[in-house]
């Protein structure tokens, strides 16, 4: 069963998902306003919230890994680390454009 789990597909799948499901809930958990969620991420992306939201929202990611290397699962710890670099790309990018 092990072995079929560790993948780097899936890793990485699991670990674009995790972030996004874990964004959405934050958002749906914290906000308590009118405006429905495209309206509040126009909004956010305005002044730049969206950016800390995929940093926090990254964070589960770290866990997951780290619990993958702990069972010793090293393709879908390479997948999680990909996923990983993949958010942080896009955060920098961000930062950098609206640093600007």
């Amino acid at each position: 069963m092990k072995e079929k789990l560790d993948k780097i597909i899936i890793g990485f799948v699991f670990g674009i998902l995790m972030p996004l499901l874990f964004g959405y809930l934050f958002l749906i958990k914290s906000y308590t306003g009118d405006l429905s969620i495209g309206e509040l991420l126009s909004v956010m992306s305005q002044n730049s919230l969206v950016i800390k939201i995929l940093f926090v929202a990254s964070l589960p990611d770290m866990g997951a890994a780290f619990l993958l290397n702990t069972l010793e699962m090293w393709r879908a710890c390479r997948g999680m680390f990909a996923a990983l670099g993949v958010y942080i790309l896009i955060c920098g990018t961000f930062l950098i454009i609206n640093s600007i």
